[in-house]
């Protein structure tokens, strides 16, 4: 006859409760690309693109445009809610430099702790550039970076500001190579899983 017989783990009777990270999201897409060879403006306050986001997207990267490959290269990166003039839900002030990025296209990207942007108004803003390492911008001559937005982001006008790193105020009707992202659309969200341990009873035959 075939007994059946149970272990049971050391956890009986406690109750566990764990969270899934969870990603429900289309492929991984970078919002601007440009063709400028090089910077031409070494403008050393905040630049700004003032972004609308038409349905929930996750946000894996933030970028910076690099222009000279071999000066120093300190950028920081916020994404502003362009309603509250405050950053948005889930991020922070983000610093991209050679240590803690990869180079793609004339920007470099640095990976984040992802968020998810819901629908609405949004800035994305670079600051720490300088006449050692130049952002780009369509009033100083070359054409302005390539969008890809999609369904998801419709890109508007420009923004800037002087001094440290905040919310621009300052609008423009320049474009910029300066501040960018990758992202995918979906949600990204943290699902908790919930169970006795019980479930951990391994059965042998």
């Amino acid at each position: 006859m075939n007994k059946k017989s149970y272990i049971w783990t050391p956890l009986i009777g406690l109750f566990l409760q764990l969270s899934v990270n969870h990603l429900s999201a289309g492929e991984v897409k970078t919002l601007f690309t440009s063709s400028l060879h090089e910077g031409n403006q070494g403008h050393t306050g905040p630049l700004g693109r003032i972004i609308d986001v038409k349905v929930p997207i996750t946000i894996t990267e933030v970028g910076a445009f690099e222009s000279n490959t071999t000066g120093p290269f300190v950028i920081q990166v916020a994404i502003y809610d362009n309603t509250t003039k405050k950053l948005a839900r889930g991020s922070e002030i983000y610093e991209v430099n050679r240590n803690n990025s990869e180079r793609q296209k004339k920007y470099r990207f640095k990976k984040i702790s992802k968020i998810t942007l819901q629908p609405g108004s949004y800035v994305l803003v670079a600051q720490g550039y300088n006449n050692d390492q130049q952002n780009g911008n369509t009033g100083y001559g070359g054409a302005g970076p390539g969008v890809h937005g999609g369904d998801c982001i419709t890109v508007q006008a420009s923004l800037f500001g002087e001094g440290a790193l905040s919310y621009p105020t300052i609008a423009d009707s320049n474009l910029y190579h300066a501040a960018n992202i990758k992202y995918s659309e979906g949600v990204y969200t943290k699902t908790p899983v919930t169970g006795s341990a019980s479930s951990l009873i391994r059965k042998t035959n």
